[in-house]
């Protein structure tokens, strides 16, 4: 399919998303039932997917759109156009530009069978890239399984809470205690108790025989006067207590001693010591609640602990026996597609083992599965020229191809034991200017995983292959000869890979080493006709509660690129290192030294790799004041090569530079200085930008840039940006961006660069 023909397509589904409206129940005559109906849930843009529905009437001759959906649909549409008017690396091109345009759709089928498609087309004039038109169909196994641990982690919440009687009965216990508190409460601190109080202590007082207005003065009277006065107020006190009794027995003997005949003092009083005791009683059924809550929540817990654990059938099986439920509520064939680790038609990544096929791009199918104890694994097709999406053109690339199979016993991430015979043509010496034919190869491998824990592992492979030099190519069997010769060691190779990591120290450690004879060929990016030695180790250590971060590594031979020369082999080893520390409310610090690398054309049109150190550190802090949010960042890099090790302009140069910007409600700065220097240029770089979001769907951006060159010269550049949010449509964005670009002759090329984007999602 050509790129027109894409771009119809992802045309017609872009507006199909746009334009497509909720619908209701429509009206269908009957007799009818051999088309479907294409429903949009939702808005165009909030949209939930489209829903295909059977075309069957009910009773009343309308269609039933409240039934599950049979295919849910989500995805994005994207278009970019690129254009350079000079591009430097890996190979001069001018006035170079690009059209892509890819969409991205999840498929889910009856709600529990997830799919993904992805459709990708790349045009351009370079004489160098290839255009491109790819499609991959692939079962999406994350999502399916995420499906299936969100699902029982529903039920189960709902199984636990619902099946345990003791909570439920406790919860509504104390709920009910809950409001006869609240009850009580309310009642005693009703504003009419303050009345009934007040009138009680009235009619009580009204009783009472009137005592003197005013009492003798103790001090000042007589003894005899005194003492008449005591005795009067003896008599009263007397009085008040006899009318106190017999009022009481008068309630008695009128029976009217329940709690609603009291006087509103004997019940007020009454009805504290039921609060009182009522608040005790309720604290001990919180405390029992509580602790049943604590207890049925952490049966939860662990149980979502253990959902989030399920990834294969086996432990998804294991987890359905001991909690007693049903694989009726698992969606069919759940054992089969569960176990299917890869399944992929169109370009797809085969990524299998060290030795033997290792991150090629393959135009066929690609699948894989692991049920039970057993592991299968196979994948035959084309493979896109020189193993990347990064493809030259050339109207001599010789075709190639694998097949590829794979079997063993054990789990593919924990214990296993894995042979693997690979089949196929490759151009293993293809460079640009050479015409010849791919060559046939072939062999087999050995890989066995030994985990001592799910923190430790290692990974050991051997591997034998077929080869020819020169003359003619051999024959099928004389290659099979050439892989069952084990006299011969110049076709075999080991890896062995080591993956430990220690949580409680922050420690990890990776590391490889890797041996392949001369003539060893396979499917990855291995040198040939060469004999090598590659290994690297990288240690990561974490202190101060993993604030400081502390990487060191070394490497040989790790080249790893599909355009380098295929026969190197260095003898340097490179040393790495990269230190970060991380204070909360505090500017990150990173220091890192490590090799780098550059792709270059020979002469001879043969592509090399060329690798150097580089220092780099780093300052960067982000903060806030009132509405106002800034960052600032501070960058110096260092390379250390020269001129005769490599291509690369920027030979023994060190760079300087430092940015800031701030964000403002609808606007955004973004500033910054940066300082260049190697032998025989000079250059000062200031940038300053600005944008604003003028409308909720309109912002724009601009800026301007100034070059000061050795002193000398004075360039002046600039960008200006515009992005457009056109409802029920999507995201358009316009670029264009002129900056100055160091070449070999010590000066600055101007370089004009625009962009047009455009994203849609639905």
């Amino acid at each position: 399919m050509g790129y027109t023909a894409y771009l119809l397509l992802l045309l017609l589904i872009c507006l199909g998303t746009c334009y497509g409206q909720s619908q209701p129940a429509a009206t269908k005559p009957s007799g009818r039932s051999d088309s479907l109906v294409y429903y949009l849930n939702g808005t165009c843009k909030q949209t939930e997917g489209y829903t295909i529905l059977p075309d069957l009437p009910n009773d009343n001759g309308r269609w039933n759109l409240s039934s599950s959906p049979l295919i849910t649909i989500h995805g994005n549409v994207q278009y970019d156009f690129i254009y350079r008017s000079l591009v430097d690396t890996p190979f001069a091109q001018k006035d170079f530009s690009q059209h892509s345009i890819q969409t991205s759709m999840d498929l889910v089928y009856k709600r529990s069978y997830p799919f993904r498609l992805t459709m990708l087309a790349r045009q351009s004039n370079s004489l160098y890239f290839s255009n491109i038109a790819d499609v991959n169909f692939q079962f999406n196994r994350g999502l399916f399984y995420q499906q299936i641990r969100d699902d029982l982690r529903r039920k189960m919440d709902e199984k636990i809470r619902t099946g345990n009687n003791m909570l439920e009965n406790m919860e509504r216990q104390y709920q009910q205690k809950q409001r006869q508190l609240s009850e009580l409460r309310n009642w005693i601190n009703d504003p009419a108790r303050l009345y009934e109080l007040a009138a009680e202590k009235d009619r009580l007082m009204g009783r009472l025989p009137a005592l003197p207005r005013e009492l003798p003065d103790a001090v000042q009277l007589k003894e005899q006067a005194a003492a008449r006065a005591t005795a009067l107020l003896q008599k009263r006190k007397d009085s008040l207590t006899a009318l106190g009794k017999a009022w009481q027995d008068s309630l008695s003997k009128k029976g009217l001693d329940s709690l609603e005949q009291m006087g509103p003092l004997k019940k007020m009083e009454t009805k504290k010591k039921e609060l009182d005791s009522l608040v005790k009683e309720l604290k001990t059924y919180e405390e029992k609640l509580r602790s049943v809550q604590k207890s049925v929540q952490d049966s939860i817990s662990r149980l979502k602990g253990e959902i989030a654990r399920i990834n294969d059938p086996a432990s998804l099986k294991e987890f359905m026996n001991k909690t007693k439920s049903s694989a009726r509520d698992l969606p069919k064939g759940w054992q089969v597609l569960g176990s299917v680790t890869t399944f992929g038609v169109g370009r797809t990544w085969v990524d299998y083992s060290e030795l033997t096929v290792k991150n090629i791009s393959l135009t066929g199918i690609n699948a894989a599965m692991n049920p039970g104890k057993y592991y299968f694994a196979f994948a035959a097709g084309r493979i896109n020229a020189r193993f990347r999406d990064f493809v030259i053109r050339d109207q001599h690339l010789p075709p190639q191809s694998l097949f590829v199979v794979r079997a063993g016993i054990g789990h593919k991430e924990k214990n296993n034991v894995i042979v693997t015979y690979y089949n196929g043509k490759r151009s293993l010496l293809y460079t640009v200017n050479n015409q010849s034919g791919p060559e046939k190869v072939m062999g087999f491998s050995i890989e066995s995983r030994v985990a001592i824990n799910e923190n430790n592992y290692v990974v050991l492979e051997t591997a034998r292959s077929s080869y020819y030099t020169t003359g003619a190519p051999p024959g099928r069997q004389d290659l099979m000869k050439k892989v069952w010769d084990l006299r011969d060691g110049s076709n075999q190779a080991y890896s062995i890979r080591v993956y430990s990591s220690w949580p409680s120290t922050s420690t990890r450690i990776t590391g490889y080493y890797r041996k392949t004879g001369e003539h060893f060929q396979s499917f990855n990016l291995l040198p040939v006709n060469v004999g090598q030695e590659a290994f690297q180790v990288k240690v990561l250590q974490g202190f101060w509660k993993n604030r400081l971060s502390v990487e060191a590594g070394i490497r040989k031979n790790d080249f790893n690129n599909p355009y380098s020369n295929t026969s190197v082999s260095s003898k340097t080893v490179f040393k790495s290192f990269v230190g970060t520390l991380r204070i909360p409310k505090y500017p990150m610090v990173s220091i890192g030294y490590y090799p780098s690398s550059q792709l270059t054309v020979l002469d001879n049109q043969v592509i090399v790799e060329n690798q150097y150190n580089t220092l780099t550190g780093m300052i960067s802090h982000a903060w806030r004041i009132g509405p106002v949010t800034m960052s600032s960042n501070a960058v110096h890099i260092r390379f250390y090569n020269h001129g005769a090790d490599t291509g690369f302009i920027y030979y023994n140069a060190s760079s300087w530079s430092v940015s800031h910007a701030i964000f403002w409600n609808k606007l955004q700065s973004q500033s910054g200085f940066t300082y260049t220097k190697q032998q025989d240029l000079k250059v000062v770089t200031i940038e300053q930008s600005l944008g604003y979001q003028l409308m909720q769907w309109l912002s724009v951006s601009a800026g301007g840039k100034y070059n000061r060159v050795n002193k000398q010269q004075t360039l002046w550049g600039g960008m200006a940006g515009l992005t457009i949010d056109i409802p029920k449509i999507g995201a358009l964005q316009l670029n264009y961006d002129r900056s100055f670009l160091p070449c070999i002759a010590r000066n600055l090329l101007p370089v004009d660069m625009g962009r047009i984007g455009f994203n849609r999602t639905f």
